[in-house]
């Protein structure tokens, strides 16, 4: 089979990821050397790198000068708005507090997932997480996040803690993509303690 290029394949890929919104694009990359500019598609160096369609959202200004409503494919609504200190009016969820409701759901629906296949029984479901942020400059990321995840049922405490690793190690997008950016993850958990 000819060589080809690999940079040629990405942008093939990007074009017609913006010609084609629902086709699923098969990008194949050199894991042995990504730059390397051609090689052999038999070679066992190939892997294939995956590019799903791109999600749309529509956020539509709603309430007078900062508040927001941001709407998915699927008609569900968040409403978003800045502090009353830099104008806002309390009318939705600050933008930054948005990342961290999406980790507790994301790591939320993970370790749901991974302990129901292991048939274990939860009755009740609560993370509570805190965040800090970078101070005196702009933009100011999080730095640190500390996650608390409680839960109680019929439930194997090391089942539970090592559910909770995988979430927030291996598979949470929302984890990964902000632990990317620089901010470190401390969590616990506890499985059937009394507050």
């Amino acid at each position: 089979m000819p060589a080809c290029s690999i940079s040629r394949l990405f942008f093939a890929g990007l074009h017609g990821l913006n010609t084609l919104s629902s086709q699923r694009l098969f990008i194949r990359v050199n894991l042995c050397n990504p730059w390397q500019p051609t090689c052999d598609y038999s070679s066992s160096c190939f892997t294939f790198a995956k590019i799903v369609s791109m999600i749309n959202i529509e956020v539509n200004r709603v309430h007078e000068e900062f508040g927001f409503e941001a709407t998915d494919a699927y008609g569900h609504t968040v409403k978003i708005d800045t502090s009353p200190e830099t104008g806002g009016t309390n009318f939705g969820v600050r933008p930054m507090q948005l990342l961290l409701m999406a980790l507790g759901g994301c790591s939320g629906i993970d370790i749901v997932s991974i302990l129901k296949k292991q048939r274990q029984e939860i009755t009740s479901f609560q993370t509570k997480i805190e965040g800090e942020r970078e101070q005196g400059v702009e933009p100011s990321l999080w730095t640190t996040i500390n996650l608390v995840f409680e839960l109680k049922g019929n439930i194997d405490p090391e089942k539970a803690k090592r559910a909770c690793q995988l979430s927030l190690e291996k598979y949470c997008s929302v984890a990964e993509t902000i632990r990317r950016a620089g901010c470190k993850f401390n969590w616990e958990v506890r499985v059937n303690t009394q507050q």
